[in-house]
């Protein structure tokens, strides 16, 4: 008799377990961020930045290591050899409006963004950091 009730128990966890995994891409819809279509392009553009901050770093030697804005600007050619290592200024604000928060401290570059609600700080903020 305990064997046939630990038989139906195991056939119901299965019938259980392969419902959940059935059911899984629908939930995950549902729950997707709803600016989960900016989120590719956000990389994209932490990359850019990335890459043109160490160009910036080959080229020159050093980093732009000053507050935002003049990283921005020194990545548009206004820098001594007036070189532009960015090429385009809609790469320096997130897919959702707000101004990339990059920071430098040594050879480690860090680019922020704030995320779909706009606010630094929080958990859905976007972040890579890279050593150069």
């Amino acid at each position: 008799m305990n064997r046939r009730r630990l038989i139906y128990a195991l056939i119901l966890a299965v019938a259980f377990v392969s419902g959940v995994i059935v059911c899984l891409p629908g939930i995950s819809r549902l729950i997707r961020p709803r600016h989960s279509h900016a989120i590719p392009p956000l990389y994209q553009n932490l990359r850019i930045l990335q890459n043109a901050i160490g160009q910036y770093g080959i080229e020159f030697g050093e980093f732009p290591a000053r507050s935002p804005e003049e990283i921005a600007s020194a990545l548009l050619g206004k820098n001594p050899k007036q070189l532009r290592v960015l090429t385009r200024t809609n790469a320096l604000v997130d897919p959702f409006g707000t101004p990339y928060r990059i920071t430098i401290v040594g050879r480690s570059v860090e680019v922020r963004s704030a995320g779909p609600n706009r606010t630094f700080g929080d958990a859905d903020d976007v972040v890579m950091e890279r050593d150069q």
